[in-house]
């Protein structure tokens, strides 16, 4: 750690992590390790307002800023950089007002570089070079020692946030499950049938599309699945995703029971509530591995060993040359038996 040697104690933490919902939800770990090694700590989040469901009412945080992104890009567009500026202002505001000792750039970028800077932060600690871009390291007065090259998102995180406690406190990460979209999502699987509870979960974000299985495939599996296990299956989507779930229910038969559209308090409760879940590389997938659901995950150009689901119950089948169309049906029933099994 450069210029760094037994750090004191910080009385205030400013997670920022802004985007995206994946990376936010890496991050949860980070977030555990911090509450439980300075549990006297003021623990704020700074994260933009599409993954901002994700820690409303988290009992690990004391306070959470949001960016109000999309209302901000919408201002901007129609040319009103007042409203857009305000809006800013009034979030840079708040944070100061905090007086945070300590800011932890998890995100590594111009974008959270400059949100450190805004926040008057006293220190700042983040990656060293080479383990974030745009230059970000140039704005942390800390930095972080060189990380290994294969380590999974997660353990790069919470070297981060052990390095800004100083000490060692496993933790188990929390995320935060909505009652009210909970008792909704137990309703529709009730409806639907009897358990197992089988969650077929297709999306990505369409940047990403390549990480994507193809709908016959999801087909097939749903048929060897009700050949071995019987239950209740259905296919989670949200807004954008529409036509991707819809071919995967159809590729189904019977008609897979259709979760949709889901908000992200309603797609982390319908997670819950089931008892698998098959997902590519996506915020679902790792989501559901924070909820300790059996989960299989379907991979094709992203790395496992970054990106893996982590648990007891989790499992990987990566398709053959790093791509997802090669991915075997029969490969994902066997991933899924066995982490039934016990």
């Amino acid at each position: 750690m450069s210029g760094y040697n037994s750090p004191p104690v910080p009385a205030s933490v400013l997670i920022l992590r802004l985007s995206a919902i994946g990376d936010v939800l890496h991050t949860l770990p980070a977030l555990a390790h911090l509450r439980a090694a300075l549990p006297h700590a003021r623990i704020g989040w700074m994260v933009e307002d599409r993954a901002a469901p994700l820690l409303e009412e988290h009992p690990h945080l004391d306070d959470l800023f949001v960016v109000p992104r999309r209302a901000m890009a919408t201002a901007a567009r129609a040319l009103r950089l007042g409203e857009a500026w305000e809006s800013l202002r009034a979030l840079v505001r708040g944070l100061r007002a905090r007086r945070y000792g300590l800011a932890l750039d998890f995100q590594g970028n111009a974008k959270s570089a400059l949100a450190g800077l805004l926040s008057g932060a006293r220190e700042r600690l983040g990656f060293a070079r080479g383990d974030c871009v745009e230059g970000s390291h140039l704005f942390t007065t800390r930095r972080l020692g060189p990380q290994p090259s294969a380590q999974h998102r997660v353990e790069k995180y919470l070297a981060l946030a052990r390095a800004a406690s100083g000490r060692e406190a496993p933790a188990e990460p929390v995320l935060p499950v909505d009652p009210c979209a909970r008792a909704r999502a137990a309703a529709w699987w009730s409806a639907g049938g009897p358990r197992p509870r089988i969650l077929l979960a297709p999306g990505t974000s369409e940047r990403r599309a390549d990480k994507r299985w193809p709908a016959e495939s999801y087909g097939a599996l749903a048929a060897l699945l009700r050949a071995r296990l019987g239950g209740t299956m259905g296919v989670a989507y949200g807004p954008g995703e529409e036509a991707l779930a819809s071919a995967a229910g159809a590729a189904a038969s019977p008609a897979l029971l259709p979760f949709a559209p889901l908000d992200l308090r309603e797609l982390v409760a319908v997670l819950a509530e089931s008892d698998l879940v098959v997902a590519p590389d996506s915020a679902a997938m790792h989501a559901a591995a924070l909820l300790g659901r059996p989960t299989v995950g379907l991979f094709g150009p992203t790395d496992p060993a970054l990106f893996a689901p982590r648990g007891a119950r989790c499992a990987v089948v990566r398709g053959a040359g790093a791509t997802t169309d090669t991915i075997p049906p029969q490969a994902v029933a066997d991933a899924a038996l066995r982490i039934l099994a016990p």
